[in-house]
């Protein structure tokens, strides 16, 4: 379907199913170059441009031109041939057609040309004669080598080579300079030369020498004086001191919702302390959640760690770090953070929480959407102390109430980013696409929309805490080229549902079976 807006209305029109092939045009091998790759559709098609057709090389490679022609019969001009051999021709969605055929394997041509230089080229000067020696250009021009020619008189005159890697000349005149070449040849001619200079020389006779063997005198024993001790310089170090306390601010945490560590360190030494450095084993099962503080990395082990470099005395630094526990872990958990730096006392701080259980959701969403809603612990819920940490995402409209996370609850995620090259993947370069709406639909509730997001500074939104059902995501202010990616979370364990383009395209990912399933809006 395309989607098509004027004002406040959004009307869905069907594409119409086209096919194609393509087929290279004016090239013949070793003869003659392709000039171009003709693509002949099923049925006349308009709105066709030169960047909805991509050229992916193969053993061959080329380069595509511009695009003309009209109705089923199009043209795309090549620039160049680099090489002869197979490319790949795709056509994507283009205006109000959904192209059905994959993409075609096209024969690319190129003629032939002379070979390159040969590569490697040495000689080795003997008694009146001189060995070349040689490998085999990095080009045969597109024709296979028959063979070489080299020559003694910098190309006066040539002779066969006597290998395809090496020749010898002889009869040379010891003490005198020769300038050699070296080139291939193929079925267009000779190609590139290679040179090289070198002087043959009459071995030298090396007459042989007597040598006399001298008496061995006899050593005059010498007495051997007393080393003086040397005293040892006493170094002074003046170290410094670190002092590190660590916080959640609540005896009492809920499984799978997010809570802050407060770590503080204060250099209370009376020098800079140099290359701090805080480690943060947590605990089994807890982990960091969104992004990161400055400096911090998550280790192989699962611990957090932060290079804080240089401290001045007296400094004081406060650090937090937002972590949750998986939604079935439950009793009490030790966190201890470490302080480290070179020539100072280090320190270590400790926290113990008790996990429990989260307060029993409530699901009373409404047909009409009205204002914002917030999710908060379940008002019957009393007894079990209320933190202050609550889900990261926040609706900007949507149901009155929003159910709490709990055990088996789920969440569905959404990104969405310009997908340039159009392959459903969010590769380097391809940017998130900000302040989108996307909308989360139940089909129980008759396709209304329960919560509204806007994609945030990485093109993200989440929809957090959802019961168990069938729903749909509907995304908008939303380019040709954009993309969306979907995931189902439940039971902390995560799944890529599926990803769409706005032109119709819909690329499934992966087929699951979780407590959240997700559906494509009506067309």
């Amino acid at each position: 379907y395309q989607r098509l807006e004027s004002g406040n209305t959004v009307t869905l029109q069907p594409l119409t199913d086209v096919a194609f092939t393509a087929e290279q045009t004016g090239g013949a091998s070793g003869t003659a170059d392709s000039t171009g790759i003709a693509l002949t559709f099923s049925r006349p098609v308009t709105g066709l441009s030169g960047s909805d057709i991509t050229i992916t090389s193969g053993t061959g490679s080329a380069t595509a031109g511009g695009l003309s022609g009209s109705g089923a019969a199009w043209t795309l001009a090549l620039a160049g041939v680099t090489s002869e051999g197979t490319v790949t021709v795709s056509v994507r969605n283009f205006a109000s057609y959904n192209v059905t055929t994959a993409a075609q394997v096209v024969t690319v041509y190129r003629a032939a040309a002379t070979p390159s230089a040969p590569q490697s080229l040495t000689a080795t000067p003997g008694d009146g004669q001189v060995t070349l020696s040689w490998t085999a250009p990095t080009s045969d021009g597109g024709a296979a080598i028959t063979g070489y020619q080299v020559s003694k008189d910098d190309g006066a005159s040539w002779v066969d080579a006597s290998s395809d890697t090496g020749h010898t000349f002889t009869g040379l005149t010891n003490g005198q300079s020769y300038s050699f070449r070296v080139r291939a040849v193929n079925s267009v001619g000779a190609g590139a030369e290679a040179t090289v200079s070198a002087t043959p020389q009459a071995p030298t006779a090396t007459p042989p020498t007597a040598t006399a063997t001298p008496p061995t005198p006899t050593a005059t024993q010498t007495p051997t004086a007393t080393p003086t001790p040397t005293a040892t310089p006493t170094e002074v170090c003046r170290q410094t001191t670190l002092a590190l306390s660590k916080t959640d601010r609540h005896s009492t945490w809920y499984a799978a919702w997010n809570y802050d560590y407060i770590i503080t360190i204060t250099n209370t030494g009376a020098t800079v302390a140099h290359g701090v450095r805080l480690t943060d084993t947590l605990p089994a099962q807890v982990y960091p959640v969104g992004p990161l503080p400055p400096g911090a990395v998550v280790n192989p082990d699962g611990s957090v760690s932060w290079a804080l470099s240089d401290m001045a005395a007296g400094e004081v630094r406060v650090l937090t770090l937002r972590v949750r526990a998986l939604s079935t872990v439950r009793g009490a958990v030790r966190n201890v953070v470490t302080a480290t730096c070179p020539l100072c006392i280090g320190a270590v701080a400790s926290d113990t929480t008790t996990i429990v259980a989260p307060p029993s959701p409530t699901w009373a969403p409404t047909s009409t959407p009205t204002a914002s809603g917030t999710p908060t612990p379940a008002e019957t819920q009393t007894a079990t102390p209320t933190p202050t940490a609550t889900p990261t995402e926040r609706p900007v409209s949507g149901a009155t109430a929003t159910p709490t996370g709990a055990p088996g609850m789920a969440s569905i995620l959404v990104r969405i980013w310009d997908d340039a090259n159009g392959n459903a993947w969010q590769d380097e370069g391809e940017s998130p696409v900000i302040g989108a709406t996307v909308a989360l639909c139940a089909e129980e509730q008759g396709g209304v929309a329960l919560v509204t997001h806007f994609t945030d500074a990485n093109g993200e939104c989440a929809f957090r805490n959802l019961e168990p059902g069938r729903y749909a995501v509907v995304a908008g202010n939303l380019g040709r080229s954009a993309a969306a990616r979907v995931w189902a979370l439940a039971n902390e364990e995560a799944c890529v549902l599926f990803a769409w383009r706005p032109d119709g395209t819909l690329r499934a990912i992966h087929g699951v079976s979780l407590p959240v399933l997700l559906a494509r809006p009506p067309e």
